[in-house]
């Protein structure tokens, strides 16, 4: 599904049917297959969707409407494909150094902390908080002060990092949406964010920063996020007729 996405909106491919059949079949199939893998309340809140998205499809074509199968099963394609793409980055973006360094202790490793969590979570999403806070666990049992701003963080990455799928679902349903544009906007409020993190912890939570466990991060562990973002970037603007989520 990744390949032919990823290749339909970088060449175009000219096959007698259109390439965005088989991605959307192929979703569908692994949808079908895991699903037995979902939590019970997970495969819940899918039937419920897929049951009001099938009545309001044969309410439609009751009432006239031209259906357009493709898009029924397709137009979530690329938002999916990068969603699984973003996913074998957690394989990559933590290097053994980081794995194996003693972690530091004190006001900078806080800081240090915020900042590579931030940073690596623009990433890998999801991924990156947990191994950081698996890593941390290793030495010393998980607090609810470092559980909380490593969540804090996280949660700034999503208003402007172009791996998040918060970014795939607006560049796919807001209509005109630009990717510089919305990274221009969000990244102000991160920063924001991270600076006042850090302000409430030395103010609210002194003891707990001066003994603060963290994760030490290296120069060489933020090289793939940089040269990720980078070329997202310079991808958007050298091909401007290529789908940005295909970049």
């Amino acid at each position: 599904m990744v390949l032919i996405t990823i290749s339909h909106g970088l060449f175009h491919l000219s096959l007698p049917f259109d390439p965005a059949w088989i991605a959307g079949i192929t979703s569908w199939l692994a949808a079908l297959l895991l699903f037995n893998n979902a939590s019970r309340i997970l495969q819940v809140q899918v039937g419920i969707l897929l049951t009001i998205g099938l009545i309001l499809i044969f309410y439609a074509a009751s009432q006239g409407a031209e259906i357009n199968f493709l898009n029924v099963i397709s137009s979530n394609s690329g938002l999916l494909s990068m969603i699984a793409a973003v996913g074998f980055l957690r394989l990559v973006a933590i290097s053994d150094a980081d794995k194996e360094a003693r972690l530091p202790v004190g006001r900078r490793s806080y800081l240090h902390t915020l900042l590579g969590a931030n940073l690596l979570s623009t990433i890998i999403n999801i991924s990156a908080p947990m191994l950081i806070a698996d890593r941390i666990h290793q030495q010393k049992p998980l607090q609810r002060f470092t559980s909380q701003s490593l969540t804090r963080v996280f949660c700034g990455c999503a208003s402007w990092s172009p791996f998040f799928g918060a970014m795939a679902v607006v560049l796919t349903y807001v209509s005109q949406a630009k990717l510089l544009w919305i990274v221009f906007a969000g990244l102000p409020f991160t920063i924001i964010g991270l600076v006042v993190v850090y302000a409430e912890a030395r103010i609210r939570y002194p003891e707990e920063v001066d003994n603060f466990v963290g994760y030490p991060i290296h120069l060489n562990s933020l090289k793939i996020p940089f040269v990720l973002v980078v070329s997202v970037i310079l991808g958007f603007w050298l091909l401007p007729g290529t789908p940005v989520l295909v970049v």
